[in-house]
């Protein structure tokens, strides 16, 4: 091969290196949303998951041309290229684990941000019920009792396994690609959940122990 063309070749590398540096960059720049403050946050979100596959596909293209140049190179007896090449696929696998960590990163802020959004649905959910059933002329009616409880089992499952959830990305180990505020984020949706669950937890039990009294 001519050196234009190996040239070519490492300039592919250079770009797609420089690509997934500003990637991570950007990464490090995203902030949570409010609670209940949803925006276009999610659709970014997953757009930067769907831009990110096609960096990864072009950067497994640029690897094997890497690794064709190479052999090339060796059976030609180009030794000159050869320990350049070698360079520049170090480097590449480096970057690919950095994409890597960056889609991890990502998927960690949409999976919280799903979690705060069933925190949203959820407290709805919860007060509307609460609403319907407690006004004046639903207070001691055993059926306005059984249809709240009715109502409030399935909420409380599902706060259960919003509970679980959170605590299960919570305990996710440390990692730079994470951006810091997300675990703040979490412990937030965490606490929340912890009242709502309680609160839930609380009139089952009690009306419950009403109904069975009857």
């Amino acid at each position: 091969m001519n050196e234009n063309e190996v040239n070519a070749i490492l300039r592919q590398a250079d770009e797609v290196a420089q690509v997934i540096s500003t990637e991570w960059s950007g990464l490090q720049g995203v902030y949570m949303p409010g609670m209940g403050q949803a925006l276009d946050f999610q659709n970014a979100v997953l757009q930067a998951c769907e831009r990110i596959a096609g960096i990864e596909g072009y950067a497994q293209e640029v690897v094997a041309s890497l690794a064709a140049t190479r052999e090339v190179c060796f059976v030609a007896g180009q030794q000159n290229w050869i320990h350049q090449i070698d360079q520049y696929m170090q480097s590449m696998e480096e970057s690919r684990s950095t994409l890597s960590s960056v889609i991890h990163g990502y998927h960690m802020l949409n999976s919280a941000f799903e979690l705060g959004a069933n925190l949203d649905a959820l407290h709805d959910l919860t007060n509307s019920t609460f609403a319907h059933n407690s006004s004046p002329q639903h207070v001691g009616n055993h059926e306005a009792m059984r249809r709240q409880l009715t109502e409030l089992l399935p909420l409380q499952e599902h706060a259960a396994g919003l509970l679980q959830r959170v605590q299960e990305l919570i305990a996710i180990p440390y990692s730079e690609a994470i951006p810091p505020q997300v675990h703040g984020y979490l412990e937030t949706v965490k606490s929340n959940l912890d009242e709502k669950y309680a609160v839930i937890d609380a009139y089952v039990t009690a009306l419950t122990e009403q109904l069975t009294a009857v």
